[in-house]
């Protein structure tokens, strides 16, 4: 088998610039990036390769764009591999509903729809959580019903409420609306339930047990299953804090890498449980009441913090090119080291992060030198870059002076 290989990666969010970076770290090489419009984040980078098009989205437009390139790169390079890597659930959704029809040497790093569909969902994730034998919070699924019935419902304050299908959601706007909502009343719920189908949302929304705790009781795991379906990698950060504003509630602003082995054996036993391959992204929360980790969510694709993982000494690109490129998938390695991943300046995780031991090994380990961003490094310096990043980075001063204070349930 060749080793000679390049890579797409689709997308250009943040996280797809941590994807090419650690190819960049592992190999030296340039990543050729496909996406709908062009983001800051992988603009005016030494390492990525840029192409957009409005209708990337489009899959006839989608498989010709990758077809072509990938005809074009075989013709200077015979016999090389081109990993193709999502970068997003959209991207991970279009190139599963399409792998089929793109040809050699194209390799797509993903699962078969019908598991896409099954992860992504909550209310089938939640059920498969259970078939597995993983903890969940106590959950209920339901749909568009009147106040009265609603009423019927046997809940216990506080609780989350958030949408079986997230992308379907954000379609349909309303006022007020959040990624996930924290309520403590019945009002409370009513209301969310009317304004989400009264703007039109046709899916079901999930009630769920609301864990106790901060930001640092949430767990967060990256990691990498084969094409055969076994676990190469798994690796875990503890969130110290979370982004607030409304529509990113839950998105991770500082992580603590460690390792923890009750995590990995639960992640194993889930991923057995399915046909999954590729990366995927998991939110997991302690939960103190009986000292267990509670599953959220599955993602199809890296998370937008998972560059932590290269941070961390586990460099992603190694096992997907092992196990696709070389044909020699590597052994289950399981991220153990301490590191602190950054996705806001240092002032803002000092400031707002909750005081807890966490956050006191984390300042340890910047006071240390063990710290990182997605971002930041690699002498990646072009003079537009720099100042597109500086202004990314300056502003979440005051955002999270803006939003920091409007949480519902401190746990």
């Amino acid at each position: 088998m060749s080793e000679s290989f390049t890579t797409f990666i689709l997308g250009t969010e943040i996280a797809v610039y941590g994807v090419a970076r650690a190819f960049y770290q592992q190999y030296g090489m340039t990543s050729h990036v496909y996406g709908v419009a062009p983001l800051a984040f992988t603009a005016h980078s030494k390492f990525i390769d840029v192409h957009t098009t409005s209708d990337f989205m489009n899959p006839d437009v989608f498989v010709k764009t990758l077809n072509e390139a990938a005809a074009a790169y075989a013709q200077s390079n015979p016999g090389a591999t081109i990993v193709v890597i999502p970068g997003g659930d959209d991207y991970s959704n279009l190139l599963s509903q399409n792998k089929q029809r793109l040809d050699a040497p194209l390799v797509p790093i993903v699962a078969d729809p019908d598991t896409i569909a099954n992860v992504s969902n909550k209310e089938t994730f939640y059920a498969l959580c259970e078939r597995a034998g993983v903890p969940f919070p106590a959950t209920q699924v339901v749909g568009n019903v009147s106040r009265a019935d609603l009423a019927k419902l046997s809940i216990t304050y506080p609780v989350v409420v958030k949408p079986t299908d997230g992308k379907t959601f954000r379609n349909h706007p309303f006022e007020g609306q959040k990624k996930a909502f924290i309520l403590n009343s019945f009002d409370q719920l009513a209301e969310v339930f009317e304004l989400a189908y009264a703007a039109g949302y046709p899916d079901k929304l999930v009630v769920q047990d609301c864990v106790p705790g901060d930001d640092s009781f949430m767990r967060v795991v990256n990691g990498y299953v084969t094409k055969s379906g076994k676990l190469s990698l798994v690796s875990m950060g503890q969130p110290l804090l979370e982004d607030y504003s409304p529509m990113a509630i839950g998105n991770y602003a500082a992580i603590l890498s460690h390792g923890d082995n009750k995590v990995y054996a639960q992640v194993e036993k889930l991923i057995s449980a399915t046909h999954y391959e590729g990366f995927f992204n998991l939110d997991l929360k302690y939960d103190s009441r009986d000292g267990s980790y509670k599953f959220l969510d599955f993602n199809p694709r890296l998370g937008r913090s998972s560059y932590y993982v290269t941070l961390s000494g586990n460099n992603i690109a190694k096992f997907v090119v092992a196990d696709v490129v070389k044909g020699q998938p590597l052994p289950l390695s399981v991220g153990t080291q301490e590191y602190v991943w950054l996705g806001v300046p240092k002032g803002v995780m000092k400031k707002y992060a909750s005081d807890n031991a966490a956050k006191k090994t984390a300042l340890k380990l910047l006071r240390a030198g063990k710290y990182g961003s997605t971002v930041w490094g690699e002498r990646d310096r072009d003079l537009h870059r720099l100042t597109s990043m500086t202004s990314y980075w300056l502003r979440f001063f005051p955002q999270y002076m803006k939003h920091y204070g409007h949480r519902e349930f401190e746990g």
